[in-house]
């Protein structure tokens, strides 16, 4: 596997990857994880049953491509990541081009970079390439340029696959031929997420995101002030450049003594905190199929979520969860009210969203890639 991000020491980005090689070391399939090091030096160790392989591609300024939870947000936010991109460029294909040679599929996460880096080597590494698109790669600009990356990487791509029908359509908006296109969802594990639940005192209303303008945490605060309910709390996970903003939006709108805003949380901790959380809220209207979504229903949270982004595929609004319209406050604030007044709702719902989030365990999503490996090497 080829990826940008996996959890090492340093990051902890990439952990729906991270299940997809656990459910596959589990079917006797031999992983190796290529991933840029959060530091100067190579290491080789076994981790998660598979050989993670951390190559540098820094010699003089410090490693800056994790810093911004994700390579692309990174790239974007400073002088420093972009000037070590070419660093990047030439040492993960020098690694790759070393390290294929052991396997028998490589298997790239995202398009760009790693899609891009895969298939520009194909006939150097001589190996079928599987790419998954995550989602980042069909939200960029709609230009001439990135068309032809895409195309480049859809067509050279041996095997192609997205967690979302959703994710598809955005690919035609590219010009890319979808026909090539499978669709394997995303995934949860199951038993890291079935903890057992702590009941509180209060009403738990909580997320966990990026806190980026896109993913709308903006509309689940606006939403929570409004509820009618003093006995509730709202709970953010996460950080990014909009969390002053959304802390400001807050103290606007008087609501600030009832939101804990926790800040970045170890993904190894979000099981705990998904626990104790009744209503999990995810307001993005830019996602592929998001991780939260699975995790929290297979926690037994009662998922709110936008209609649509891969979230109606997981979802059956008002069975095991509800859909709102995306950017819509007073739509999502009748739902959390809806939810917060009935107790016996919020239980039946619970009971559906964790037998629905058996549908999406690691190991049912690994045996969907070891099939498409088996096909591909044969």
């Amino acid at each position: 596997m080829l990826t940008s991000s996996y959890p090492i020491k340093g990051s902890n980005l990439g952990p729906f990857i991270q299940n997809i090689v656990k459910g596959l070391v589990k079917k006797d399939v031999e992983v190796g994880v290529m991933i840029f090091s959060t530091s100067k030096e190579y290491k080789e160790y076994k981790k998660d049953g598979a050989i993670i392989y951390e190559y540098p591609y820094t010699k003089f300024l410090s490693p800056a491509l994790h810093k911004k939870r994700g390579l692309i947000p990174s790239v974007k936010a400073g002088i420093i990541p972009k000037l070590e991109l070419l660093g990047y460029s030439i040492n993960t294909m020098k690694y790759l081009i070393r390290i294929s040679k052991n396997y028998d599929v490589i298997h790239a996460h995202w398009f760009l970079p790693s899609g891009f880096f895969a298939c520009l080597l194909k006939s150097k590494i001589k190996k079928p390439i599987l790419t998954t698109a995550w989602g980042a790669e069909f939200h960029l600009s709609n230009n001439m340029l990135t068309r032809k990356f895409l195309n480049y990487v859809n067509t050279k791509s041996d095997c192609v696959v997205t967690p979302s029908n959703y994710m598809k359509v955005r690919a035609n908006i590219y010009g890319l031929d979808v026909n090539r296109i499978d669709v394997i969802p995303n995934s949860t594990d199951l038993k890291m997420f079935s903890l057992k639940r702590k009941e509180s005192d209060k009403i738990i209303i909580g997320t966990a995101r990026r806190l980026v303008h896109e993913k709308r945490v903006q509309d689940l605060i606006m939403a929570f002030s409004k509820i009618k309910n003093i006995n509730s709390e709202l709970w953010i996970l996460g950080d990014g450049p909009e969390m002053d903003n959304l802390v400001n939006l807050s103290k606007k709108l008087k609501c600030v003594d009832k939101i804990k805003f926790l800040g970045m949380i170890n993904h190894k901790e979000i099981p705990s905190y998904f626990s104790k959380m009744d209503i999990c809220v995810n307001p993005s209207i830019q996602e592929s199929m998001a991780t939260i979504t699975m995790e929290a229903m297979s926690a037994g949270c009662v998922m709110v979520a936008t209609d649509g982004c891969g979230n109606d595929e997981v979802i059956t609004s008002g069975k095991d969860g509800f859909l709102y319209e995306g950017t819509n406050v007073n739509d999502l604030k009748n739902l959390l009210q809806k939810l917060v007044d009935n107790p016996d709702l919020r239980k039946s719902i619970r009971t559906n969203a964790i037998e629905r989030a058996k549908f999406f365990s690691s190991d049912k999503i690994a045996e969907r890639y070891r099939k498409f490996y088996i096909k591909l090497v044969n």
